[in-house]
């Protein structure tokens, strides 16, 4: 039931502000590095994204390596994940703070709406596999925990 409406980045707060636009969907840091909290006083925690930094290398290029210096970079990558999800968690949980300390009201759908959230995207999902590969996709959603 939602209308997406586009905005500038530059015009989001301001359309917050004066009611142009109800709220918007974006990860917590940004929320709260850009006081949306000022005008959006309501939150809904959806589990819906993850917000990994990839590691990007080719096949080529990774095979190319000495075995020494591949197995460092694969084991320094794994490393980097670890560490940069446990800063995000740490990070996500600092925002909820301040969010909560600055009047938002937080929420959080049931598990049955994620649920028909997550039918409702699977032709996003398969458009996805067919276009970039179903392992890759596959991969990549495991990466988010939450699927």
């Amino acid at each position: 039931g939602a209308n997406p409406v586009p905005v500038s980045w530059g015009e989001v707060f301001t359309s917050l502000s004066q009611g142009t636009i109800d709220g918007l969907d974006h990860s917590l840091g940004i929320i709260v590095d850009n006081k949306f909290y000022e005008s959006a006083k309501y939150l809904t925690v959806t589990h819906h994204t993850s917000s990994p930094n990839t590691v990007i290398i080719s096949q080529a290029t990774l095979d190319s390596l000495p075995d020494d210096i591949r197995e460092t970079f694969l084991d320094g990558a794994k490393q980097m994940t670890e560490m940069q999800r446990e800063l995000e968690y740490k990070y996500e949980q600092k925002c909820m703070q301040t969010l909560k300390d600055n009047g938002v009201e937080i929420g959080e759908i049931s598990d049955e709406m994620r649920e028909d959230m997550k039918e409702a995207v699977k032709p996003v999902y398969d458009f996805q596999k067919k276009d970039s590969g179903a392992d890759i996709v596959d991969a990549f959603i495991a990466t988010g925990g939450n699927n």
